[in-house]
């Protein structure tokens, strides 16, 4: 089937054998092609436009107070890629956002932006949930990630290359109390809120006398010590316990040798693993872990205390 233009050259071409549709103009024609397709008011709906000479090819779906949506479907005919134009009502405030959805149905979803060279600069993956900026491959940059404020400058900057965080303004960790370091600890599994006192080639291990001045801090963890922010930390067959170095966490207590009050200045104990009051302010000196922060008149117990090696 062929339909001719006012010049008597086909514009629209029909063909079985190749399951075809030609729209538009052909070589010596100046007729660009277009579809539509229009809804039972007769409006456009559905429009493809091959565009003119320096003309974008456009397709547009939807309009008319009709929200477009474009479906693609895996073999088994579900939608695993869905681009939705939304719905804002007359009458009525926004009803739907735009939304783009890739996935589903068995299918997990995944997006990937190429350079100009065709290779994978920016992906998602929602299978591993994974987000990557910048190149896989040696000749390809590596990835910046920017947030910019209302003015266009970068105010938060992580740099794929270097692995720099900068922020021009307060960093805010919330719920983190505490800031710790990853050592090696012998032996492994210690009980959290124990005191430690750095032994031979930097090995960690509970402290088990009066005033020792290798003290070096307390592993986190005990009691309500919740989350932190934690340096140094990584995968070695030594086993390895983040050590609290400032900041209020939670820790091993003996009020054998003086009853604690708060404020008090605490320091190791005979007791292995646990602090006391450091009731020798001359034997005290470079033997502090920190202060207490709640009392414990007798006994053992785990109480907050505040970080202060002095």
């Amino acid at each position: 089937m062929v339909g001719t233009g006012t010049n008597g050259k086909a514009t629209i071409g029909l063909d079985a054998d190749t399951s075809i549709i030609r729209v538009g103009g052909v070589s010596g024609t100046s007729q660009a092609g277009a579809l539509f397709v229009n809804n039972w008011q007769g409006f456009h709906t559905i429009l493809l436009e091959s565009g003119l000479e320096g003309e974008a090819a456009t397709i547009k779906v939807g309009g008319y107070w009709q929200p477009g949506a474009l479906f693609v479907n895996n073999e088994r005919n579900y939608p695993t890629i869905r681009l939705e134009g939304g719905s804002i009502q007359r009458w009525q405030p926004p009803q739907r956002q735009a939304t783009i959805n890739v996935g589903g149905h068995l299918n997990p979803g995944a997006l990937f932006v190429n350079n100009d060279q065709g290779h994978t600069t920016f992906s998602l993956d929602a299978d591993t949930a994974d987000i990557h900026v910048g190149g896989d491959r040696q000749e390809q940059p590596p990835g910046d990630l920017m947030v910019n404020n209302e003015q266009g400058q970068s105010t938060i900057h992580l740099s794929g290359a270097s692995g720099q965080l900068r922020a021009d303004g307060d960093v805010i960790f919330t719920g983190a109390a505490w800031c710790a370091e990853d050592f090696n600890i012998e032996p492994p599994g210690v009980e959290p809120g124990t005191v430690m006192v750095v032994g031979e080639e930097g090995v960690l291990h509970a402290c088990q006398s009066a005033y020792d001045k290798r003290v070096a801090g307390v592993v986190t963890g005990g009691g309500e010590d919740g989350r932190g922010i934690v340096l140094d930390k990584q995968y070695s067959q030594n086993p390895r316990q983040p050590l609290a170095l400032l900041g209020k966490v939670h820790c091993k207590v003996d009020s054998q040798h003086g009853s604690i009050e708060v404020g008090d200045l605490l320091t190791t104990s005979p007791t292995q693993g646990y602090a006391m009051k450091a009731s020798d302010p001359l034997k005290a000196f470079g033997a502090v872990i920190g202060k207490a922060l709640r009392p414990l008149q007798e006994g053992q117990g785990l109480i907050p205390i505040l970080i202060a090696l002095q």
